[in-house]
């Protein structure tokens, strides 16, 4: 009776560790048009610290055998498909990097690849939210295919459906996810039951209560397939943990910015501005204006030569929204009713600065372009002389010293960014 017990016992076993792949998914998610990894957005470096450990764990049990590590760099589906193919691609290049920087896996094992506009995992989102308005409609679009999706969603219930998808679903496309995909070992299912002794020892079997800890499970499609995702907290009894989270290396993927001021030219003054990103949130701004001409009449002028650089920070919470400390300087000659002013002799240029505020807004078919509204107060000290307004009209004054506080920059700005490609080995 007991070799019969322990042959059963030892057939469960054998049928419980047949082969089964498990997954082990961790989603890295992003700002819109961003590849770099942010630690804090979205609890990003808390999760990722939170599966390593996991992963690590798995990798202690012997039982356990790592089969493949699958990296997929998204996308949402609005704007240039050029452009979402390349932002994927990055995304999936930088985390990568960030993976096989914190994950102890054989190169071979890592398998790559990106998705430009993933139309699939919308779908499901779609399926599962109860928010979405007309969504048998919705659902037909997104399925049927064809470039003019967008399109034909906008067109849907005055476009509110696709404003939801828009607002709530679409942040979560802006992702890159790895798998980590394991096995138990097979055991063997012939199991010789003349080998085992003929008398097994009685012993006393004590059984303790032990609390099961256990990750909370959500059911994702990946590749066309539904499979287990175990999310970053951990159940313990009836409380969560979460890991804290310790720093790592931050990929960076920057972006050089072109631009000019729809205002300044409406005053007759050239100009053009760069933007470059130089760190996580964080710009420098550097406009220039140039104006040499008259409005119709010598008596009517707005002539400037002036640069003024900033230091931007745009804040994570508020996608588009920045502020901003400058410093300028700038040359002048005005002239307007009675009076003209310029300079002092021409060759004392007013210096100063201040603070500014400004929002960002991408064009929807191609989000490289941006519209920008910009607005800024400073402090600057001018000295300059006074002159009746008259065809080489006389001193009224000269070096007159002033401190002007007031607007120092009114923008409405065009802007194409290019994309600042970072060096390999970098950390």
């Amino acid at each position: 009776m007991k070799r019969f017990t322990v042959f059963l016992f030892l057939f469960a076993v054998s049928l419980s560790a047949m082969a089964q792949d498990f997954k082990e998914e961790l989603v890295i998610y992003f700002r819109k048009e961003k590849a770099a990894f942010e630690p804090a957005y979205r609890d990003n470096q808390k999760r990722a610290e939170v599966y390593f450990d996991k992963v690590r764990e798995i990798q202690k049990v012997s039982d356990f055998v790592v089969l493949r590590v699958e990296c997929i760099g998204t996308a949402s589906p609005e704007g240039d498909p050029r452009f979402n193919e390349m932002i994927s691609e990055l995304r999936q290049k930088n985390i990568t990097r960030y993976l096989r920087h914190n994950l102890d896996v054989p190169e071979e094992l890592i398998v790559v690849s990106s998705v430009s506009e993933d139309w699939e995992t919308l779908a499901e989102a779609v399926e599962n939210d109860p928010d979405v308005r007309r969504k048998e409609d919705v659902l037909e679009i997104i399925r049927s295919g064809g470039k003019d999706r967008i399109d034909r969603l906008l067109k849907v219930d005055y476009g509110r459906p696709y404003w939801y998808m828009y607002h709530n679903i679409f942040p979560d496309l802006r992702a890159f996810r790895v798998s980590v995909v394991y096995a138990m070992p097979v055991l063997s299912e012939e199991i010789i039951v003349e080998d085992l002794p003929l008398e097994i020892p009685e012993t006393e079997i004590v059984v303790k209560e032990t609390e099961i800890t256990a990750p909370y499970m959500t059911v994702r499609r990946v590749d066309g397939k539904r499979v287990a995702v175990v999310d970053t907290k951990v159940q313990k009894g009836d409380a969560a943990v979460e890991k804290t989270a310790r720093p790592s290396a931050r990929p960076d993927a920057r972006q050089f910015t072109i631009k000019t001021n729809a205002i300044g030219w409406g005053l007759a003054a050239a100009n053009a501005a760069v933007e470059i990103d130089f760190a996580d949130d964080w710009s420098v701004n550097i406009p220039v204006y140039y104006s040499g001409v008259n409005y119709f009449k010598k008596t009517l002028k707005f002539r400037v030569a002036t640069v003024q650089p900033e230091v931007r920070y745009h804040i994570p919470s508020v996608d588009g929204l920045f502020v901003g400390a400058h410093m300028g300087i700038g040359w002048y000659n005005l002239a307007y009713g009675d009076w003209r002013i310029q300079d002092a002799a021409g060759s004392r240029p007013a210096w100063g600065g201040g603070l500014g505020i400004g929002y960002k807004l991408a064009f929807r078919s191609n989000p490289r372009w941006k519209l920008e509204f910009a607005l800024g107060a400073g402090v600057y000290d001018t000295v300059y002389d006074k002159f009746y307004n008259e065809p080489n009209g006389p001193y009224y004054s000269q070096g007159v010293r002033k401190v002007f506080f007031g607007i120092d920059n009114a923008s409405v700005s065009v802007s194409y960014s290019f994309d600042l490609k970072k060096k390999e080995g970098r950390k």
